[in-house]
Order: structure tokens, then sequence, then C-alpha cells
């Protein structure tokens, strides 16, 4: 990505915001950072977003916080952990080698777009997947009772274990697929995507997956690395959930911080119920929630779950990036509900960091005790 075009680095910009380039993803396309002026106070607050690309609310949010939050605390935003994702389907097949795919809007012209050059290794109806350079692109038309990305991973997996032969071909490579969501507002179909990697031993991963791994990919390294050099007293990693409304994933108790971050959740609850912003149950969150995740969560309340992942040396591939930074201070995902409108999901973003960036601040120095 030409950062020179990118709109979130050009306000970062004007924000007169230290820029730095991390280091690069697998595609040779920058991860970047940015440090709020005049603040210096320690430990930094981090705020990341856009591992997974189509979840769009969340770079945006974390370029308005950078320039509002109430803290003289040192605050990092990292917006597009997955910057190949951030361009969408056109501009990821361009950058992996293909020619001019700027008219394609719809999953079936990028399927006619592949078969034109011979590069779909598979097709089921709409389903298809296709390869261009060492990138895979897997897709469907979406339908009424589409939510978006996860239905075509429910399909891609599907066809992967009744045609093992094709899984060689995708092992090892990146396989970006369209946000498919054409009712979520600022999500569309190709505007966007979701990237997920099938490791050589059959483990599927995204971006927010590998972190603790000796064998991360380069995009996750580099977020990885840059944690460890700043080690934040504060993580907050931005994404977009199922329904309309908010929950989050909250620390295991057994966390070196588990009872900082009690109380900065109990703050959390208060300012969503101030706001008028409902939180969302476990319970109402199984229509649409896959089942493996489900088995994974203990829930608390008011939103709260704990996303029990496994210790680093049960986990073949890792873990996410909350887990991860949870080691230096209170670390959340946040989750806000995709089908609500476009400021909504800012708004739910703003209130779920600015409440935690000012329990934190009440509460004074981080310490695990604490």
């Amino acid at each position: 990505m030409d950062l020179a075009h990118d709109p979130l680095w050009a306000r970062c910009q004007q924000l007169g915001a230290e820029l730095s380039v991390l280091g690069t993803d697998e595609h040779q396309l920058p991860i970047w950072s940015a440090t709020r002026p005049g603040d210096s106070a320690q430990p930094p607050i981090l705020i990341t977003s856009g591992s997974h690309a189509d979840e769009t609310s969340g770079p945006e949010a974390a370029v308005r916080l950078l320039a509002n939050l109430p803290t003289e605390r040192t605050v990092i935003v990292i917006p597009h952990r997955d910057p190949l994702g951030a361009r969408g389907i056109p501009a990821a097949l361009l950058a992996c080698g293909g020619d001019d795919a700027s008219g394609l809007h719809t999953w079936n012209d990028v399927r006619q777009w592949l078969a034109e050059r011979h590069l779909l290794l598979a097709e089921d109806g709409s389903f298809a997947i296709g390869l261009a350079g060492d990138l895979a692109i897997a897709g469907m038309e979406p339908t009424g009772d589409s939510f978006g990305t996860e239905k075509i991973i429910k399909s891609l997996m599907f066809w992967l274990e009744t045609h093992p032969n094709h899984r060689a071909a995708l092992k090892g490579r990146w396989i970006v697929m369209p946000a498919n969501a054409p009712g979520c507002d600022r999500r569309g179909i190709l505007e966007c995507g979701y990237s997920i990697r099938l490791t050589r031993d059959n483990f599927v991963g995204h971006y927010n997956r590998f972190f603790g791994h000796p064998e991360a990919p380069r995009g996750v390294a580099v977020v990885q690395a840059f944690i460890d050099d700043v080690q934040p007293g504060l993580t907050i990693d931005l994404h977009e959930g199922w329904n309309t409304r908010s929950y989050w994933f909250v620390s295991d108790e057994a966390s070196a911080f588990a009872s900082r971050s009690e109380q900065l959740e109990q703050h959390v609850c208060d300012a969503l119920d101030a706001a008028g912003l409902p939180m969302s149950t476990l319970s109402e969150l199984v229509p649409n929630m896959p089942a493996e995740h489900l088995l994974r969560f203990t829930p608390k309340s008011h939103g709260r779950l704990v996303w029990r992942w496994p210790p680093h040396q049960e986990s073949p591939w890792g873990v996410a990036l909350m887990p991860y930074a949870a080691q230096y201070g209170p670390a959340f995902q946040t989750e806000v509900g995709r089908w609500n409108s476009w400021e909504d999901r800012l708004a739910y973003q703003r209130v779920l960091a600015e409440s935690l960036v000012l329990a934190d601040r009440h509460l004074g120095r981080r310490s695990p005790s604490s």
C-alpha cells in the first residue's frame, strides 16, 4: 500500500503523530504505527485493529481515539494489522501479480476474472477457489442467511475435507476472502477482505493467531516484536462481532493482572449502561457464533466473556494478540456488533476504549497485584 494514499496515514500526519513503519507483511506491505504527540507518561497504551480487515470500524475508531483519548499516557495505534485485506479484493489480485482488476464489483466478477486467466483451482456453484501468485482467493455469492466471511470459511473447510488433493495446493498460502456482507454498513462485498492461512500441518489461522509461536508469519511477528519492545500497560484490540450489541473478551482469572482487569471491566459496564449501549450475553450469541468458539467461552456478566486460551505450550500455533499482550498489563479484545450502523459501531468503540483508559488512570500505575 502506498502510504501517501492511505487516508488514515494522512490523518495521523495531520494530527502531528509520530509515524513509524514497523515492518512489512508477507506481501511486502507496510504495517505502521502512530504515536500521539505531546504525551510521555509510561507505560504506553496500545490500540490495535484490522487483524480482520473486514471489521471496518476498528481502524477508523483507532485513529479517532488517537486524537481524543483523555490521558497523558503515551498512546500508540496500529490501525491495519492486515494491510492486504484492507486494500480489498481487486487490489489484492493486483498486488499478487494480476493485471487491472479495478472493474470488479461482485463475486461473480472475481470468479470470471480468475477463470479467464486460468487461475481457478475449484468451483462448485457460486463457491470458487483461485490461485493468484502466492495468494489464494476463496469466495461465494452472498445469500440471505450469510454472516459474511464465516460462511465462506465453512464452505472452504468442507471443500478441503472432501477434496484433500486441493489441500496441498493451499498449504502455506494466505487465503483472502471478500467481506461478503452487503447488508453491513461500510463492509460491502469486495471492498475489504478476511485473510486466513493454512499451515503445513493443517492449522487454519489468521492475523489474530500465531502470537508467541517461533514460526509466526511475518505480519504477526512484526506486531509481536513491537509489543515486546514497548510493553504496553494497557492494550485494547478493536474488533467487530456478531449481532448488534457489544461484548468483549477479558483476561483469564489466572492472569497476572486479573484483579486490576476486573476493576477496569466494571468501569466499562457502567459506562456502556450510562450511554444506553446494550451488551450481549453468551446465550444471545449462540445463534450466530460457531460452535467451536462457544466451547471455549466462560461467561461473566455484562457482555464479558473469558476466552480460555490454551497456554502457549499447549497451543501448536500460538495465541491471539490479547492474551499475548496480557503479560505486560491488562488487555482486552472488544467486539462491537457489526450489524449496527457505522456511527453506532464507532460510538461503541469510543465508549469501550475511553472507559478503560479513564479507569486505568484512576487506578494509577500498573502492577501485577493491583
